[in-house]
């Protein structure tokens, strides 16, 4: 677990600590690169939910044809 996780679980658990945080590198964008990628995860995790509630099935292929996505509809058949 780094840092900002036991920040968010801290949080989340109704702790609210004053909390000081160190990087390695001792830069703010460490932080603001951490939560463009939570950010990410979290869009990503919503687009999943939506793309598996389509009764249809979908799929995205790369351009050398590779399967990169299937939704739980094509997935199951």
């Amino acid at each position: 677990m780094d840092g900002l996780e036991l920040l968010r679980n801290l949080r989340q658990s109704g702790n609210n600590i004053p909390f000081i945080m160190f990087t390695g590198k001792g830069r703010e964008e460490e932080v603001e690169k951490k939560r463009a990628e939570d950010k990410l995860a979290e869009v990503e995790k919503e687009r999943q939910i939506i793309l598996d509630s389509v009764p249809a099935m979908m799929f995205f292929k790369d351009r050398d044809s590779n399967f990169i996505y299937v939704n739980k509809r094509l997935a199951d058949v």
